[in-house]
């Protein structure tokens, strides 16, 4: 699956392990970095929802058509994100097929839920 970055503090945040460790913590940029990575590996949006550890969800509320993985049960931290087709345009989700359609995403942020 293509990733993309929101801006470029989201993309080196993602992408710079030292830079990760710094703001996360080792232990949640260890969980990023394999996040992307499994994103990166992984054919389609449908991959990711099967394989469980990272709860992906949609959102509601003023985050409503973004999607949330968490990093870790324990940790807090969850990485945000835009599902998008193989031309980069946001999916309609009442679309049966949104899942497999899904093969690039757009990295929104990495943030603590609930702050």
């Amino acid at each position: 699956m293509k990733v993309l970055y929101k801006n470029k503090k989201v993309e080196k945040l993602c992408t710079n392990e030292k830079c990760a460790i710094k703001e996360l913590g080792k232990t949640v940029a260890d969980k990023l970095l394999a996040a992307i990575n499994f994103l990166e590996v992984s054919e389609n949006l449908k991959e990711v929802l099967e394989f469980q550890i990272y709860h992906l969800h949609a959102l509601k509320g003023d985050l409503e058509g973004l999607f949330s993985m968490y990093l870790g049960k324990k940790t807090g931290y969850r990485l945000i994100l835009t599902p998008l087709d193989e031309n980069e345009d946001i999916i309609n989700r009442e679309d049966m097929s949104f899942y497999t359609v899904a093969v690039c995403v757009e990295i929104e942020e990495v943030s603590k839920h609930y702050e």
